[in-house]
C-alpha cells in the first residue's frame, strides 16, 4: 500500500489578485481582527499576538495572491484519489512568498475517477467539517480540517502535528458559485478559527493562532 502526504503533492494555481496591506505588528495583548464582508478573500489572526492580516480586495493590482488547491493521495488502491479543497494566502511582491497561511479540506472525496470528483463538488459541503485532523489521520484519508502557516525562514508550523484540545473552527456561511475567468464550481466558505500550530521539525515551538476569522473560496479539481 503506497501513501503519499498531500502536502507533498498538491498542485497550485496561482492567482495574481488582491490590494491590502500586511500587517505584522507586535501587541501587548492578541488582536481581534473584524470581519470583512465586502472583499474578495481573507485570513486574518492573532499569531502569538502578532496580527496577521492578508486581505484580497481586487483582481489587479496586487500586493497579494491566494491559491487555491486540490490533490490526492493513494490508498489501498494506487489509483484511488483523495481529494483536498483549500486555500493557500501569500504576499506575492516578494521574491520568496511568505510567510503563508492556510486552510485546507481534507479528504473530502474519495474516488478513483477525478470526473466524478467535479460532479459531486457542490454536495460534498452539504456538511462543511470542522474537527482538526492530525497528520496520520490525513494518511488513513480522515475527513477534517488543518491549518498551516509557514514564516518567513520558510518554517512549516501546523495543526497536524499536535494535540488541538481547547481549538475551535466554525463555518458561519457557505455559498455556491461559478469561477468568472474558467467557468469552474467554486464554494466561499466564511468562518472564524483558533487553534495550535506546532512546527513540523519541533512540536515543542507552538504558535497560538487566536481571533482568526477567514472568507476563502475553494474550487473544484478540473
Amino acid at each position: 500500500m503506497l501513501k503519499m502526504k498531500f502536502n507533498k503533492m498538491k498542485k497550485i494555481l496561482l492567482l495574481a489578485i488582491s490590494i491590502a496591506l500586511f500587517s505584522c505588528s507586535k501587541s501587548d495583548n492578541p488582536v481581534t481582527p473584524q470581519l470583512v464582508t465586502n472583499s474578495i478573500a481573507y485570513f486574518k489572526a492573532s499569531l502569538n499576538g502578532q496580527l496577521l492580516d492578508y486581505t484580497v480586495t481586487d483582481y489587479l493590482t496586487s500586493i497579494y495572491s491566494f491559491s487555491y488547491y486540490n490533490g490526492f493521495q493513494s490508498g489501498p488502491d494506487y489509483f484511488d484519489k483523495s481529494y483536498h479543497f483549500g486555500c493557500i494566502m501569500q504576499p506575492s511582491n516578494t521574491t520568496n512568498f511568505y510567510p503563508q497561511i492556510s486552510l485546507t479540506f481534507s479528504n473530502m472525496y474519495n474516488t478513483n475517477s477525478g470526473v466524478s470528483q467535479t460532479d459531486a463538488f457542490y454536495g460534498l459541503f452539504t456538511t462543511i467539517p470542522t474537527n482538526f485532523i492530525t497528520s496520520d489521520q490525513e494518511d488513513d484519508l480522515i475527513k477534517g480540517i488543518d491549518v498551516s502557516y509557514t514564516n518567513q525562514s520558510n518554517e512549516n508550523f501546523s495543526t497536524l502535528y499536535g494535540n488541538q484540545t481547547g481549538s475551535t473552527m466554525t463555518v458561519l456561511s457557505s455559498v455556491s458559485g461559478v469561477e468568472p475567468l474558467t467557468g469552474l464550481k467554486i464554494i466561499t466558505i466564511v468562518g472564524t478559527v483558533s487553534c495550535k500550530l506546532y512546527n513540523e521539525n519541533l512540536p515543542t515551538n507552538v504558535i497560538v493562532l487566536s481571533n482568526g476569522t477567514y472568507k476563502l473560496i475553494l474550487r473544484e479539481d478540473f
